[in-house]
């Protein structure tokens, strides 16, 4: 009987590590921004893209930050939007909101992103290309979408 519940006891120990170790940050999922979107992070302290997913209607919205997001990040060319689906791979390109040369908001709608796929943004910054993967719903519950 005692092997039994030190067994439960090391499995839980166990599970409770790895969850930890998953890297899954609950708090930076649900730090929103200035537009109740979800902020990702762009590199190491490069900037942050906050991300606004219409499932329903298929539109990604993306605004472009200076870490902290607080300050707008203009950008010369407009960020990219990468699905993994079951047929392969598509991409997408986004467009200014605004319509302006640079921009720091950029959206896209496309029947592909209807549900839920798998997202990753790749966008230019200084001349250096960025790639930031979205959460995937499959492995998180409880989050805000449009």
């Amino acid at each position: 009987m005692i092997k039994i519940a030190v067994a439960i006891m090391a499995l839980l120990f166990t599970v409770s590590v790895n969850a930890e170790e998953k890297g899954h940050d609950h708090e930076k999922h649900e730090k929103k921004g200035p537009n109740g979107g979800e902020i990702l992070e762009v590199g190491k302290e490069v900037a942050e893209i906050e991300v606004l997913h219409n499932e329903k209607t298929g539109t990604l919205k993306i605004y472009v930050f200076k870490e902290g997001a607080k300050e707008k990040l203009l950008l010369e060319s407009a960020p990219r939007v990468n699905l993994t689906l079951k047929e392969g791979r598509k991409q997408l390109k986004t467009k200014a909101v605004d319509g302006a040369e640079k921009s720091h908001s950029f959206t896209v709608t496309n029947e592909l992103l209807k549900g839920e796929p798998e997202i990753t943004v790749s966008l230019k910054i200084n001349g250096t290309s960025y790639s930031v993967k979205m959460h995937n719903h499959d492995e998180h519950e409880g989050h805000d979408h449009d």
